[in-house]
């Protein structure tokens, strides 16, 4: 019993001693012990700029003042972990050659900086291991912000106003689960979930993940198995009415127009997988936009300048809404001078097969999509196998190129097509009726669509069977008839043109009719808007009595009226032959049988 009685009291003595000397240590001095254990067990620099007094029972509780850990030199001049405030409190067995593990800490107005190299370094992690889950078991984090710069990627994740619990329970090798809420490009996001086995996933180990990302406008759910800073596999659900949030939290904007194409509410979901180095890949993917259904097979993978997006998108009808007007191309009656913005070419390629029953852009309406679009350092291709547009059938290329500058151009053939619905969709009229085919080879440059028009290059041909132009007589004016019919019936249209400069010039159309037949021969300027052509009568019953039809003017304003100045030749001529006629009669001694030679009746004739 003394001997027993001598041991307790020589621990107590012990413990006496040491509560003694803590006492009278300076608080830094407490504190610098603590940090100088946890700078050993992590193998980098930690600093503090002032500390309080500690709480010694039941653990070592420490508060200090500008808490600062260092990252690695190469992830740059930000620290790892930058804090106005810390609280620690560190069990007096980690203190004194225990497992090194912080039982909780409390950070206020802390700043994260988390950094992945080009190789796939991680900065929070000393070698093989990571800092995290050896020195932490709980955390608190109130008016923080955290920065995850991914290098590889090229992508940087930075969110603000940061408050977070995080509980690893059973110590680093138990299970973790988390809280956050926090603004990132001004828009308030909340994510909770739960990881198997923290200290594993913070080494880069795959481990059983589940993620809830919510804002205002929208979720997004995983649910799978996940490293930080390397692969990723799960089922993946998103339902947002705005993704623009999402799409910034990797730096990308949604450009408004197409966020007004999206409609009121889109979503996505499949089984997604992330690879190490930065490749996405999603499989069964059903994408919802409004109305629209899509079914995708993607992958986006790095390239040597720019990630690579390739794959499938198949569905049923797609619509892009009312945001493409076709009458938002002009301003004020002349085509718009507004620069066109193609930089977005150039923030990835593309390889795409994309088959659709049918696309809805604006008043036009495409079936039956089979085409392949490739985009490549900031050119893209459509290659269009067929695309169903005005019952007819549209196939070629079209190509939009923004290497030095925008230009577009492409071969395109549209067959057995009507052209009344074509040109009601393009430009609010239809002037010409009938079923037919059109061929164009075009290339026009510029940063604006006054300047592509401007410099428009082309070549092609028109072919229309029986249909009918509606709004002028060309016959009745032809013959100068006093009465008019509002529209002018046809059995063929047959021309060819070229564009220069903006000007289509046509040499040889024809256009046939039970009444005969014109050719015709003009210039459209379609900088300027305006007409001027002119159709000379060709193979009619009374060719004599017919006359040239002018058709000019501006778009809005077209006029078709009988050429003067053949009116006037054909007035001129019929004068002559009455004053010839006169002529006859006087020299043959009068009227022949006494009557006036313009009212003498014809002679018969017998058989």
């Amino acid at each position: 019993m003394r001997l027993i009685s001598g041991l307790i009291g020589a621990i107590a003595a012990l413990a006496l001693l040491i509560v003694v000397v803590f006492l009278l240590l300076p608080a830094e001095r407490l504190a610098q012990i603590a940090i100088d254990r946890l700078a050993a067990e992590t193998g980098r620099e930690i600093t503090i700029e002032a500390a309080t007094r500690p709480v010694l029972w039941p653990d070592l509780m420490i508060s200090v003042e500008g808490l600062e850990v260092a990252n690695p030199a190469w992830a740059g001049t930000r620290p790892l972990l930058r804090s106005d405030e810390a609280v620690l409190q560190v069990g007096w067995r980690a203190l004194f050659g225990g497992d090194g593990v912080v039982d909780r800490l409390d950070l206020s107005g802390a700043d994260l900086t988390l950094v992945r190299a080009d190789d796939g370094r991680l900065s929070w992690r000393n070698g093989e291991s990571s800092l995290l889950p050896l020195v932490l078991r709980q955390a608190e984090l109130r008016g923080g912000r955290i920065r995850y710069l991914d290098r590889m990627a090229g992508t940087t994740l930075d969110v603000r106003q940061v408050t977070a619990m995080i509980d690893l329970n059973e110590g680093a090798g138990g299970s973790a689960a988390f809280a956050t809420s926090g603004v990132a490009n001004g828009t308030l996001m909340e994510l909770s979930g739960t990881i198997a086995q923290a200290a594993r996933f913070f080494e880069g180990t795959s481990q059983p993940v589940r993620l809830d990302l919510v804002w205002n406008d929208g979720s997004l759910r995983f649910n799978g198995a996940a490293a930080l800073g390397g692969a990723a596999e799960g089922d993946l659900a998103l339902r947002a009415r705005d993704i623009g949030p999402v799409a910034a939290l990797w730096g990308r904007d949604v450009p408004e127009s197409i966020a007004e194409r999206i409609g009121n509410e889109m979503a996505v979901r499949g089984t997604v997988s992330v690879v190490t180095g930065g490749s996405f890949h999603l499989r069964g993917g059903v994408v919802e936009l409004g109305e629209t259904r899509l079914n995708a097979a993607l992958d986006l993978v790095p390239g040597e300048d720019r990630p690579l997006v390739r794959g499938t998108i198949t569905g049923g009808e797609i619509g892009l809404g009312p945001a493409f007007d076709f009458a938002a191309l002009t301003q004020d009656g002349t085509w718009s001078r507004d620069p066109i913005d193609v930089s977005g070419l150039f923030d990835l390629d593309a390889d795409l097969t994309v088959r659709a029953d049918g696309l809805g852009v604006g008043p036009l309406s495409l079936e039956g999509l089979d085409m392949r679009v490739a985009l490549t350092r900031g050119r893209m291709v459509f290659d269009i196998a067929q695309i169903g547009l005005a019952e007819g059938q549209l196939a070629g290329e079209f190509v939009i190129n923004g290497r030095g500058g925008l230009s577009v151009g492409g071969d395109l053939l549209l067959a057995n097509a009507q052209a009344g619905p074509l040109l009601e969709a393009l430009a609010g009229d239809a002037p010409l009726e009938g079923r037919g085919s059109a061929s164009i080879e075009f290339l026009g440059v510029g940063d604006d669509l006054h300047s592509i028009i401007a410099g428009l290059e082309a070549e092609g041909d028109l072919s229309i069977g029986q249909g009918t132009l509606t709004g002028v007589d060309l016959p009745g004016l032809a013959r100068n008839l006093d009465e008019l019919a509002d529209a002018t019936e046809f059995d063929r249209l047959l021309a060819e043109f070229r564009v220069r400069g903006g000007v289509v010039i046509s040499e040889d159309l024809m256009l046939d009719g039970p009444w005969g037949g014109f050719i015709g021969a003009g210039q459209i300027n379609l900088t300027e808007r305006a007409m001027d052509y002119r159709l000379v009568p060709e193979n009619w019953p009374e060719r004599e009595l017919a006359v040239p039809v002018l058709i000019n003017g501006d778009w809005g304003e077209l006029e078709a009226v009988a050429d003067a100045e053949a009116l006037a030749a054909l007035a001129a001529a019929a004068a002559a032959d009455r004053a010839r006629a006169a002529e006859v009669a006087r020299l043959l001694g009068g009227p022949i049988g006494g009557t006036d030679p313009d009212t003498a009746p014809e002679e018969e004739t017998e058989e």
